[in-house]
């Protein structure tokens, strides 16, 4: 037998003499078109899906139908069902299918990632941390063995049945014409070779017929049965001189030809000037330097661009009428101008032409658009009113023709034909399709949108046939805003109008009054970013959100793009803007809302559930990275109800009951990041709240605002940090022995102070409206009550507050000294100008004198135990004198 020569090996014999095919692995079909297989911990691990998405394995344990979507448990191939920490939870929008049948529990599952939206909810007793949510569509294999799966692609939609119209009057019919002989076999004249590739299947054929597979759920008609086309491989054909559309010498007849067919869409009703492009084929000529002529669609208002020199931005829609059914007429063409001066910048009307020269075409994010660049490109503007070109109201092109970078643009006599032809044009396509729609009663729900409307909350309407635009502008007040782990962030809003299809939110933020006017908006990319920067109480022009309703079946915006404008109530007179103010006037008359008062206050006198803010002293942090953080503080006040801490955490020693522990959610939660134990620091509208599962007090921080900020601690016009700083001395300085004024006597250590226990006997003045009076510094005496000036003096320039209070205090060993009261910290000028202070005086000495204080003297009662802290010091006699400097009730 003859050898074969080595290169005619067969694959078996090059398999065996071939290490590197020892170990390498031929991929299934199915990773060839939907990409590998990822495991449960996949998940786990991402916020979002990677590309391609590739599929999760499983097997059902549980289908529920929960209105609007489908609800499945999962558990991994291999497993045993009965565990519950390995179950994964998937959320399947409906959208047309009413059921999932044949989908059984017990089946294998296929559940392919296209679409999906990771979710983490937390710690989750019952199975994995994270959930799928398929909202825009899903895809899944399913049966009991690989090789007979069934598949629901919802991503396909079902085919529906045709709109059956009632003209107003039946058109006449021509009998149909003969069925014209089949043309030539296009496989003849093809070689063996070319036959054969022919017939076999090409794997991007293949990978789109596996694609397509769907199962539907309505009762359609049965389907003609027609023989299936076959496909030919455009290369092998070509190779032969030979055509995939028509067969070889079979041309159509111009007499078959209707006359009255439309047009197609690549030829243009109207030819453009040489000079200028095709809106339909800028995206040919990316990078390029390119002019444009086109009917507006859609203008924005200016605004300032985030980034480079901050020069004015106006985005303007355009689009070309001469191809009535092509894209370039139905979206048309974004294009983004930009101006140091924002009066330079083209403010157009929408149907008007307008002509741009000079501009780029760029592919921004996947987006086409053409961008007009600072003192590069130049435009004017053709008014479908006037039929005369402009260049906006109060502006005077001839002032800046001059300029080298001059904005305006002077068209040529062939310009104005093509703008005067092309707004014929655009005029008689209009009358053509009202016309249309008035012949066939049907509204024409194509996706062509000529502007933007501004709307109100009330006018939205789920995305259908009957809306005409889903994208709209609006006026809203932020309510409130935060960040979820997926990067989407979340904003409430109101414009005051109610929408019943809105998702009424429950939280502590929303007053119960304005839940029915709230509307939720989801931002992504762009526009996520600047709703960080979004405050509460603000008010904002909010362009291009689209409608949506959201998997629970509520209708919700989403914004795509960072197009919001900050609206202030001082400068701004927007028409829109001021209907907002004066409906939410309106509302607080009508609703009697007054917003509630936020207070500084000490830990231990806050309620439950009402927001205040508080100064604290950071204790310890815990951040942690896409969850909720935390940070222990403390005022140095106590409470019993607290959280536990620790005992033997070192920064919790001897604060026992004083601490309390922030959660910082949402937007909060980088607090802890930027903050570290020792720093003072002020907590605006926080609430303490009860947590469930330990049954005590916690402080809760969230939402998007600027809820912390720090303290200086040399500050010291700040009286609520001073004070805190007093309770610490208080709390950790070393303990006063108990001492008898006999003894601080015989000590003879002076300055120097004491703690001494014993009663108020006595108190001098006995009115103590005249404890605080005015002393004359010129002829040093005290004035009367009824003195505003010295009379001898005759002058008020040197009169100065003072306050002269005396208690008698009686010590345990039964010996009584006079003990003066210090006047630091009293604001003595408020106490002679205004009563309702000074009689805080005697609310303030209420509690050391007890019953005293309605005792005629000489009183046979004493006040109540205290324990005085004095300072006994000598005076300008020698004589040992001592002043209170605090007192508690013993």
């Amino acid at each position: 037998m003859k050898r074969r020569a080595p290169e005619e090996l067969t694959n078996a014999k090059r398999l065996k003499i071939d290490p590197t095919l020892l170990t390498s692995k031929k991929p299934s079909d199915v990773d060839k078109v939907f990409g590998e297989r990822h495991y449960f911990s996949y998940l786990l691990s991402r916020t979002k899906i990677d590309r391609p998405p590739g599929y999760i394995a499983g097997v059902v344990k549980t289908i529920i139908d929960i209105g609007s979507k489908f609800q499945l448990e999962l558990v991994p191939m291999g497993v045993d069902s009965a565990a519950r920490e390995d179950i994964l939870e998937a959320f399947l929008s409906k959208l047309h299918l009413e059921t999932l049948d044949p989908l059984k529990v017990g089946d294998q599952l296929r559940l392919f990632l296209k679409g999906a939206r990771i979710e983490k909810h937390g710690t989750y007793k019952h199975g994995l941390a994270v959930k799928l949510m398929f909202t825009e569509g899903f895809h899944i294999r399913f049966g009991k063995r690989e090789d007979k799966f069934a598949e629901i692609n919802a991503f396909v939609a079902p085919k529906s049945r045709p709109v059956e119209t009632v003209p107003q009057a039946a058109p006449k019919t021509e009998p149909p014409a003969a069925i014209a002989p089949p043309g030539p076999n296009p496989v003849a004249g093809l070689s063996k070779n070319q036959r054969r590739k022919l017939k076999r299947p090409s794997a991007e054929n293949e990978k789109e017929i596996v694609g397509e597979t769907t199962v539907h759920r309505e009762h359609l008609a049965p389907p003609v049965k027609q023989e299936p086309a076959k496909l030919y491989d455009r290369e092998i054909l070509k190779e032969a001189g030979l055509s995939a559309g028509k067969a070889p010498n079979q041309l159509p007849d111009k007499s078959s030809v209707n006359e009255d067919a439309p047009q197609s869409n690549t030829t243009p009703l109207l030819k453009l000037p040489e000079e200028y492009t095709e809106i339909g084929s800028v995206e040919s000529k990316a990078k390029q330097v390119i002019s444009l002529i086109g009917v507006v669609l859609e203008v924005d208002a200016a605004t300032r661009s985030r980034g480079g020199t901050g020069d004015y931005l106006r985005s303007i829609r355009i689009a070309d009428c001469t191809k009535p059914d092509s894209s370039s007429w139905t979206r048309g063409l974004k294009c983004n101008l930009f101006s140091r001066d924002e009066h330079l910048l083209p403010d157009p009307q929408l149907g008007d032409i307008i002509i741009l020269k000079k501009v780029m075409s760029s592919d921004y994010r996947g987006t086409l658009m053409a961008v007009g660049q600072t003192n590069r490109h130049s435009w004017a503007i053709f008014s479908k009113d006037k039929r005369e070109v402009y260049y906006g109201a109060n502006l005077s092109p001839d002032s800046h023709r001059s300029a080298v970078s001059s904005p305006f643009y002077s068209p040529i006599p062939s310009d104005i034909t093509y703008c005067e032809k092309l707004l014929d044009l655009c005029l008689d396509i209009d009358r053509k399709e009202q016309e249309e729609a008035e012949r066939t009663r049907v509204v024409s729900a194509g996706y062509r949108t000529r502007r933007r409307c501004h709307r109100l909350v009330e006018e939205l309407r789920p995305p259908g046939p009957e809306l005409s635009d889903e994208y709209f502008n609006c006026t809203v007040e932020v309510l409130r805003g935060f960040s979820n782990e997926n990067g989407v962030f979340t904003l409430w809003v109101t414009d005051y109008t109610k929408n019943p299809l809105a998702f009424p939110p429950q939280a502590d933020w929303c007053p119960p009054q304005l839940v029915p006017y709230v509307f939720r908006i989801e931002m992504w990319d762009g526009a996520a970013d600047e709703g960080l920067k979004m405050k509460e109480q603000t008010f904002y022009l909010l362009n291009n959100v689209r409608i949506r309703l959201n998997t629970a079946g509520y209708l919700e915006g989403k914004s795509v793009e960072p197009k919001q404008v900050l609206l202030e109530e001082a400068t701004d007179d927007s028409v829109h803007f001021k209907s907002l103010l004066e409906r939410r006037k309106a509302w607080q008359l009508e609703t009697g809302y007054v917003p509630e008062k936020v207070e500084d206050k000490l830990l231990q006198n806050v309620s439950l559930d009402r927001p205040f803010h508080c100064t604290v002293e950071v204790l310890h942090t815990e951040h942690h990275e896409g969850k909720a953080s935390m940070v222990y503080c403390t005022d140095y006040t106590s409470r019993d109800d607290f959280a536990r801490i620790p005992s033997r955490a070192p920064w919790a020693k001897e604060l026992e009951t004083r601490i309390v522990k922030f959660i910082l959610s949402e937007g909060q939660s980088l607090i802890a990041k930027f903050v570290k134990p020792g720093d003072f620091c002020r907590f605006n509208k926080m609430r303490l709240r009860l947590d469930r599962e330990s049954g005590r007090v916690i402080g809760i921080v969230g939402g998007n605002q600027d809820s912390m900020e720090k303290l200086n601690p040399k500050n010291r016009e700040n009286k609520i940090l001073q004070d805190l700083f007093k309770r610490k001395e208080a709390l950790f300085k070393p303990a006063l022995p108990d001492s008898t004024f006999q003894e601080i006597l015989d000590l003879k250590v002076f300055p120097e102070k004491y703690r001494v226990r014993g009663h108020v006997v006595s108190y001098e003045p006995r009115n103590l409206n005249e404890a605080i009076f005015l002393w004359c510094n010129t002829c040093k005496r005290q004035l009367r009550n009824v003195e505003k000036m010295c009379l001898e003096c005759e002058t008020d320039e040197a009169l100065e507050p003072r306050s002269s209070l005396w208690l008698t205090v009686e010590d345990k060993d039964v010996n009584r000294v006079l003990v003066s009261v210090s006047e630091k910290d009293l604001d003595l000028p408020a106490y002679l100008d205004n009563p309702d202070v000074s009689g805080q005086l005697r609310q303030r000495l209420q509690p050391f004198l007890g019953a005293l204080a309605n005792k005629p003297l000489p009183a046979p009662v004493k006040g109540p135990p205290l324990t005085l802290e004095v300072v006994a010091w000598l005076d300008s006699a020698g004589d040992v004198a001592f002043t209170l400097v605090n007192a508690s009730v013993a």
